[in-house]
């Protein structure tokens, strides 16, 4: 090669050339292919000469950016290039027939290449050559540096769109400390608890909520218990009884999560609260608080849908309407906690006495129904209260007492629509209640009514034996 006898190029045109390069960070966040274009541009400025840039993927592959080469050339000097532009941990400047070839690196890692060539082959000199590493140099630490910010928008857009999902939830979402201190409160919180986010950051989230902690079984855990539990397996659940700004009572259901700091360090915990009051009033209004089971607000309900099915299948039901006797004086004998016990005793021995599809109700105080659907024949009726009251006049044991109980049972019995339609389940509760009612007052301990479908007549039974 002979030494080159063209001018020097212009030190500004370069300097502008750099500057250029350099301030396209922003225009090339999501377009990296732009840059090299503007590397290209600006070579064939500066140089008067024929530019290609690679940048390299995965895998050592090279992936083509930009180039201003004829690509009959192009693809020449790909050839020539041979292994040099596949081994980019290998590469470094090159100068070979006319062209040469340089490195792009970020962060002391090649990260692609510039080849530059003249028309005809004129060689280039070392300044100019140091002008292409510098220029390349510049575009490698923008690309990079595009990468980052591309990389960080990224993520604070993913940031954002977990905190409008946050704020969107319905669920109150809490952050707290390593000392229990509110750092997060979402609007969801706000909303459940009435508290604005301003007044309860940096507050005890347990003391200001007066919060008392509960298995799901229902049952009270002291808070050290739940602590403890976050700590050894990272989260706990439950039911809390809180208060919110007002001072009115909360049931929410708690997700309560550690926080992992570094190295396992404890940063804190998270809550995720769903406010359940209304379903738990509504529970309470639909079952009994001592025996557990539901009352005649529910029952009148579920009987509806009993005699529904009943009317589609054509099958017998029965409401045996059942009343403890002589109730009152055992109070008063054994005192309030020995009735509670043979409540709940009976509640418990009328679920054992009949099957799992049958229900049990407390209608309050002393007086129970059972619905049995598709009961079968009358004599399986007959069977099923004989044992319902032969099971509830055992003794029942109250702390030292051994307490007898009679017990009246009336039974409403139907298999077939009246003529004017089916039965209405208030009815039903009523003839059952009737025949109670009369099997008491004439000591004969069971009476049935057959409300359809059969010929009316009664049957009754003292205490568990026919007559």
């Amino acid at each position: 090669m002979t030494p080159s006898t063209r001018q020097p190029t212009d030190r500004n045109e370069r300097l502008h050339a750099l500057v250029a390069v350099a301030t396209a960070t922003l225009d090339t966040v999501a377009d990296e292919p732009r840059l090299a274009a503007l590397v290209v541009d600006a070579l064939g400025r500066a140089l008067d000469a024929h530019t290609t840039v690679w940048t390299f993927s995965g895998g050592g592959a090279m992936d083509l950016l930009a180039s201003s080469h004829p690509e009959a050339l192009r693809v020449r000097l790909e050839a020539g290039l041979g292994d040099r532009i596949t081994r980019p941990g290998d590469l470094t400047s090159a100068r070979f027939d006319g062209a040469a070839l340089v490195p792009v690196r970020a962060r002391g890692r090649v990260s692609g290449a510039v080849a530059v060539s003249r028309p005809g082959g004129e060689p280039f000199t070392d300044d100019e050559l140091e002008f292409v590493h510098a220029l390349a140099d510049v575009a490698g630490a923008t690309a990079q540096y595009a990468r980052s910010l591309a990389d960080s928008a990224e993520v604070v857009e993913d940031l954002r769109q977990q905190c409008e999902l946050m704020e969107r939830i319905s669920d109150a979402l809490i952050g707290c400390d390593a000392e229990g201190r509110i750092v997060s409160w979402n609007a969801g919180a706000e909303r459940v608890y009435g508290y604005p986010r301003g007044e309860v950051l940096g507050c005890d989230v347990f003391t200001l909520l007066a919060t008392r902690f509960f298995d799901m079984n229902g049952s009270a855990v002291p808070m050290e218990e739940v602590l403890d539990t976050v700590a050894a397996t990272g989260q706990w659940h439950g039911e809390l009884h809180e208060r919110r700004s007002d001072g009115a009572p909360l049931t929410v259901l708690c997700a309560l999560t550690a926080r992992g700091g570094p190295a396992g360090a404890d940063t804190g915990t998270v809550l995720v609260n769903r406010d359940i009051t209304g379903l738990r009033d509504e529970q309470r209004t639909m079952h009994d608080p001592l025996t557990g089971l539901p009352t005649r607000r529910l029952l009148t309900k579920r009987l509806f849908h009993a005699l529904a099915r009943r009317h589609r299948t054509g099958s017998a039901l029965a409401v045996l309407f059942v009343d403890l006797d002589m109730f009152r004086p055992l109070n008063e004998t054994y005192g309030r906690e020995a009735g509670d016990t043979v409540l709940v005793e009976t509640s418990r021995r009328l679920a054992d006495a009949v099957r799992q599809s049958d229900t049990v109700w407390r209608l309050g105080g002393d007086q129970f129904v059972v619905v049995l659907e598709e009961a079968g024949t009358l004599d399986n009726i007959r069977r099923v209260t004989e044992r319902v009251m032969e099971t509830l006049s055992r003794p029942v044991t109250a702390g030292r007492h051994s307490i007898e109980v009679l017990v009246s049972i009336g039974g409403a019995v139907v298999d077939a629509a009246e003529p004017g339609g089916e039965i209405a389940p208030e009815t039903l509760i009523d003839v059952a209640d009737e025949a109670m009612r009369t099997a008491k007052h004439s000591r004969s301990g069971m009476r049935f009514t057959y409300c359809a479908g059969l010929p009316e007549r009664d049957e009754t039974t003292r205490n568990g034996k026919c007559n």
